[in-house]
């Protein structure tokens, strides 16, 4: 719908994966700071205005927005929904369940995906818009679902730095002074977004081959 290259494809998705990686420090120390629940409503929040520039973009700058918005996201939402599940076990004294219950999580998380792919590629070949406004509106119910989470109350020491500093000396703290928590966020973002950008790249492919454009979600379904 937006005339896009493949090349201006990946380029938006070079945009999404440096924002991710630059951001993913500086999200989680705000994450630690705010109410988790409303960092997920405004994780989700950008999500929406991403796929809202994907409505409504007609061309390759919209996308680069949209990647942008859409990379803010995942920043906040990545790790938030980890600690949710973490301070609610915490605080009733489970904690020793937190592995099986996020492990669920990320299997409920790639079956909803991959079922969503069978529906969006029936819908894209009715209209392409179908699946993004689809999109929209159940990101639209999670906003709502996140704000209305009962969090746990979590004990919290008053700021003794500026918030910038506290994010630079996180970073540091990260990517420096401990190695192996480094390499592991470093290792995350890499294996996060090339995998994202291998599934997407599998399109152009399909189209050279032939294959109609409904069968592309039923694939995309089977590969999550």
């Amino acid at each position: 719908v937006m005339g896009l290259s493949f090349q201006d494809f990946l380029l938006g998705e070079a945009v999404f994966a440096t924002v991710v990686f630059t951001l993913e420090v500086p999200m989680g120390w705000i994450s630690d700071q705010w109410k988790r629940k409303h960092v997920l409503a405004l994780g989700v929040f950008f999500d929406m205005l991403g796929f809202f520039c994907l409505l409504i973009g007609d061309n390759i700058w919209w996308a680069l927005l949209a990647q942008g918005l859409i990379g803010v996201a995942i920043s906040l939402i990545s790790g938030t929904n980890v600690a949710m599940i973490y301070d609610s076990l915490l605080s009733g004294g489970r904690e020793g369940e937190y592995r099986r219950n996020e492990g669920r999580r990320s299997a409920v998380a790639f079956y909803t995906v991959a079922g969503a792919s069978l529906v969006s590629g029936v819908l894209y070949k009715i209209d392409a818009h179908l699946p993004v406004l689809l999109t929209i509106f159940f990101l639209l119910a999670a906003i709502v679902m996140a704000c209305r989470m009962d969090e746990p109350e979590r004990h919290r020491g008053r700021p003794e730095r500026h918030p910038l500093a506290d994010m630079v000396g996180t970073a540091n703290y990260a990517l420096r002074g401990h190695a192996e928590v480094g390499l592991i966020i470093l290792f995350s973002a890499v294996l996060f977004c090339s995998t994202k950008l291998i599934m997407w790249s599998q399109q152009p492919y399909y189209t050279a081959i032939g294959l109609d454009e409904s069968l592309f979600g039923v694939l995309m379904a089977a590969g999550f």
